[in-house]
């Protein structure tokens, strides 16, 4: 079913695009706002969502053949497609701009430059604006390395407290009799994690009278 929609829209791209949503995104109206405040829309036929086959186009400037891509963060992970749909993009004589979701919210006065740049040249065929986006990444990245380190320092200071507890355990109890379930309890922890402890610890248990 769903190749027969491809197809079909292959065979009439004069009609709406599959792919269009009911909600335009955040980052969508923010876009808008720069259309709005330089009036790009006299001088430029812009079409929301423009259905090139099998793909479509956040905003295309038609009648100069631009492509405006506004990309969240999921794009990063779905380089490989944006590659095939720019390759067939270029070659059809588009020009592609493409602009990172947290560029355009962070960097608004910035990224608002950059397109009224890239529309009015002509020669430029490409560029990619990902800058905060991209740092963003790595901040959440390095956040997520310094969130794993600390559950790791948390998880040695913990055994470090067990042994430092069984140790004094063994020592009190010695060689008493039923000495593992004694411990256990006293750890709060069941006779089998007290042994793994301490074979973990290389730690010789006293065995029973």
């Amino acid at each position: 079913m769903k190749l027969k929609k491809l197809e079909y829209y292959k065979n009439n791209p004069d009609k709406k695009c599959p792919f269009m949503r009911n909600r335009k995104s955040y980052i969508e109206k923010l876009f808008e706002n720069i259309i709005k405040e330089e009036q790009l829309d006299k001088k430029y036929d812009i079409i929301n969502e423009y259905y090139i086959y099998p793909y479509s186009i956040d905003f295309a400037f038609e009648n100069i053949k631009v492509a405006i891509e506004l990309d969240g963060e999921f794009h990063l992970q779905r380089i490989d497609n944006d590659i095939k749909k720019d390759k067939l993009l270029l070659s059809m004589g588009w020009r592609i701009l493409r602009i990172g979701s947290r560029d355009i919210k962070e960097d608004y006065k910035n990224i608002k430059n950059i397109v009224i740049n890239f529309l009015n040249d002509s020669k430029q065929l490409y560029n990619k604006q990902y800058d905060e986006m991209l740092s963003y990444k790595k901040y959440k990245e390095e956040k997520k390395k310094k969130y794993i380190q600390q559950i790791k320092q948390q998880k040695q200071q913990k055994l470090n407290k067990q042994k430092t507890l069984l140790m004094k355990l063994l020592n009190d109890y010695k060689n008493e009799y039923g000495i593992i379930r004694n411990i256990a309890d006293r750890m709060n922890l069941s006779p089998a994690r007290v042994r793994r402890l301490s074979n973990k610890f290389d730690i010789e248990l006293y065995k029973r009278k």
